[in-house]
């Protein structure tokens, strides 16, 4: 009975692969492995590797290709949550949500950033999702590290350790049922074949 649990938990892991996530992305933007490797600065073969070995891309190589191709969502490639692309408005939406929130306007902002190039209106008119970046790591700056780049760019926040810990419950919580249903499930498949 462990032994098809096993492969159970083998096929979630297997379903949630960066390398599949990455095959995706790459066919939306018609690219292929040898321009992904190139762009991102992979060694040759990486990619498919992963994909043929059934094993994933390692950490050191998501990182490039997130640092590669700006408007691939983070949460989406690593851990498949949220949408697959970033757009700049939905960075500049959550930047003018922050300011509000915090009681800045935004010409104190631009007034205190040398980085930042043009005015924040003008940015906002801008597609060039390295631009809106630009204007979420300056908002992080400004705060002094209050406010995370992630949370700017993604839509993911810092959570505190209590949260974290919250969390974690909920997922063991989560995972016990799906064991519980998968005992259940080989239950009855156990006594179907004994008919």
């Amino acid at each position: 009975m462990q032994k098809n649990f096993d492969y159970f938990k083998l096929f979630l892991i297997m379903s949630t692969r960066i390398i599949d996530r990455l095959d995706k992305f790459m066919s939306a933007r018609r690219l292929n492995d040898s321009k992904v490797t190139k762009d991102a600065g992979l060694s040759q073969g990486t990619i498919s590797r992963a994909r043929d070995n059934g094993n994933d891309l390692s950490d050191r190589a998501a990182a490039k290709i997130l640092e590669t191709y700006t408007e691939l969502n983070k949460d989406w490639l690593i851990n498949g949550e949220g949408k697959m692309l970033i757009t700049p408005s939905e960075i500049y939406n959550r930047l003018q949500e922050l300011l509000k929130l915090e009681g800045v306007e935004i010409a104190e902002l631009e007034a205190t950033n040398n980085n930042i190039k043009g005015t924040f209106q003008r940015a906002l008119l801008n597609t060039d999702i390295n631009i809106a970046r630009g204007w979420a790591e300056a908002v992080c700056s400004f705060f002094g590290g209050k406010y995370s780049f992630d949370w700017i760019v993604y839509g993911k926040r810092n959570f505190s350790e209590e949260e974290a810990d919250q969390r974690i419950l909920a997922l063991e919580a989560e995972v016990a049922k799906l064991q519980e249903d998968n005992s259940r499930m080989l239950r009855i498949i156990e006594n179907l074949s004994k008919k």
